[in-house]
């Protein structure tokens, strides 16, 4: 007869459990697993931008390799006189492209490519201008490092894929799928990117000037494999604490709704009594 009200107490205790613990743990949860989403992108980003600074110095160290050859090369007697008579250049530059020298280039004063000698993969290189007689020769441009190396040693130092391009030209890489330029997007900040193999990656593309002739871009990147495992680990302890939390808030409301159903019944039994 008075069953009622007890039934209707305990459906509004359900009610009062859902609005207090289930729903606010819900908006948690979604809080939580985007919240480390971007903490382990924001942690990839981060080592990815120590790589970049690490990269560019091992780019200068290059360049800075190459001093000794270009102040060799540069003060060559015979080079110097094929410059001022305008013939034999090339082969001149052939003979001098030996040893620790990849790439020999000589530009005009304009910085109009005019000769070269070596690989036309090398990378960081020195530049410095010749002048005879109070002249303008030209620039002279040495470099005593391949893309290739440049590549392998910045991914020894950082852990991190890296490619090497000129003027959209994929000089070297480490990983396979990089031959595309444009699929590395633009220069800056950390992205998303896909390679041609499929592969996800986070990526970073800088700009790199030479003194002579179009810049150097380099890309590092990072697998976002890795990055996804650690998401869905750490997304699986969030929910397990959750889970963890709301099976305890079940017990403790049951154990309270007990109670307070049992002095409700109590109540209504003292009511009867005195009505």
């Amino acid at each position: 007869m008075y069953s009622g009200p007890e039934v209707s107490f305990r459906g509004r205790l359900r009610l009062f459990f859902v609005l207090l613990v289930i729903v606010p743990m819900i908006a948690l949860a979604v809080v939580l697993f985007t919240l480390t989403a971007r903490s382990e992108t924001g942690k990839a980003d981060a080592g990815i931008s120590a790589g970049t600074r690490t990269a560019f110095g091992v780019y200068e160290e290059a360049a800075a390799r190459a001093e000794p050859a270009l102040r060799r090369v540069a003060a060559d007697r015979r080079l110097r006189a094929t410059l001022v008579s305008g013939g034999g250049v090339d082969a001149r530059l052939d003979q001098l492209a030996a040893g620790d020298v990849v790439l020999i280039e000589l530009y005009s004063p304009n910085r109009r490519l005019v000769a070269r000698a070596g690989s036309p993969a090398a990378v960081a290189p020195r530049g410095a201008p010749v002048a005879a007689g109070g002249e303008m020769l030209g620039i002279l441009v040495v470099s005593v490092t391949g893309a290739d190396a440049l590549a392998t040693r910045v991914k020894t130092l950082t852990g991190l894929e890296s490619a090497v391009y000129r003027d959209d030209r994929l000089l070297a890489a480490t990983a396979g799928g990089l031959g595309d330029r444009a699929r590395l997007g633009g220069l800056g900040d950390p992205h998303d990117v896909e390679l041609a193999n499929g592969a996800d990656y986070r990526a970073r593309v800088e700009s790199l000037p030479e003194p002579a002739g179009p810049p150097v871009e380099l890309a590092l990147l990072q697998s976002t494999t890795s990055l996804s495992d650690t998401v869905s680990e750490n997304r699986l302890v969030i929910g397990g604490l959750l889970v963890a939390f709301l099976l305890l808030a079940m017990l403790a409301a049951a154990g309270v709704g007990r109670a307070l159903t049992g002095q409700i019944g109590t109540f209504l039994d003292a009511a009867r009594r005195l009505a």
